[in-house]
């Protein structure tokens, strides 16, 4: 890590660490902002949560948190989030409820990382033709710089390029199993950076969608565990998903499953479950080659309704925890 980082200079904080180890577990300090995504930014060694209450903290290696930045709009929440280390810029989705006046509103944000000033914003309802209730989910990276967004309201998925967006595919394959139901969450870019990975939510399934041709798009037969188990309350539903390798992770309330691809081409996978979470997972980053999930609430606030139970965590899920 380097003696001082440049957001931390930015906002006036002062940093000293060198080569500092991640911790396996790292308690936040909030006990009311229902954390809801989390990024690494692999070059300052620093993670991004980001959260219901409309704030985004920055989380050391050394576990010291301080206020990245805090909407100004009372009712937003941030959702995912990615960090683009070339470019310093931390991407995010940002949503709005329903008020009187309105519908469900959402927005792609991107912050500098070295002053926090918000540099990009597309409404993803601006993208549509005519008003469209939206909520942003998840953002993925591609090597160009530009973000592909999943919209849990719309069957849609969107790219943004600095400050525009377009519409990269609109497909009622994407969208929720009915109304009042949420469609897709989590969004991952396979290594070659060929195929787009998104979460639908109900029923439960891992999509892949060709770059090329996002209308050749097909739905992952997952093996062994499987996906959402009925039966079981640890998977209801996904939320996060990201690649570490060939390897692809799957992020429930309750649980991580890993997929493991069978053959060429994702049409096949085989799944195992982590051992010994909590329930109250959200979504999944990489740091250091090791897997971090977000024990923040949001499923059981978001979704069932109940009261959050911090402290909220980070944890780092060991290997051998897949059995």
């Amino acid at each position: 890590m380097k003696r001082s980082t440049l957001v931390l200079v930015a906002l006036g904080l002062t940093l000293t660490a060198c080569d500092v180890p991640l911790q396996a577990v790292y308690t936040l300090q909030s006990r009311d902002s229902v954390p809801r995504g989390v990024a690494f930014d692999r070059a300052e060694q620093v993670f991004y949560t980001t959260a219901r209450s409309g704030e985004i903290t920055m989380v050391t290696a050394l576990g010291r948190e301080y206020s990245f930045h805090r909407a100004a709009e009372p009712t937003l929440s941030y959702a995912g989030a990615q960090v683009d280390v070339d470019r310093r810029l931390l991407w995010t989705c940002a949503f709005e409820p329903a008020s009187p006046h309105t519908g469900p509103r959402s927005w792609v944000r991107a912050f500098d990382l070295e002053d926090a000033r918000l540099v990009h914003e597309v409404a993803l309802g601006s993208l549509h033709h005519g008003e469209v209730a939206t909520r942003c989910e998840d953002v993925a990276l591609l090597a160009d710089g530009a973000v592909l967004v999943t919209d849990s309201l719309q069957p849609t998925i969107y790219r943004i390029e600095n400050s525009s967006g377009s519409v990269l595919i609109e497909d009622s394959r994407l969208g929720p199993a009915a109304a009042g139901v949420r469609g897709l969450r989590g969004a991952a870019v396979d290594p070659s950076g060929d195929y787009l990975m998104v979460a639908r939510a109900d029923p439960a399934a891992i999509i892949a969608i060709p770059l090329v041709n996002p209308r050749a798009l097909f739905e992952v037969a997952v093996e062994g565990d499987g996906l959402a188990a009925a039966t079981d309350t640890r998977y209801p539903a996904i939320d996060g998903l990201l690649f570490s390798g060939d390897d692809l992770y799957v992020v429930f309330p309750g649980g991580v499953r890993r997929v493991q691809f069978i053959g060429e081409g994702y049409t096949r996978g085989e799944s195992t479950s982590a051992a010994g979470l909590p329930r109250g997972l959200s979504m999944a980053t990489i740091a250091d080659d090791a897997l971090y999930v977000l024990d923040g609430d949001a499923y059981q606030v978001e979704i069932l309704g109940v009261k959050p139970e911090p402290p909220y965590k980070l944890l780092r899920v060991e290997p051998d925890a897949f059995k």
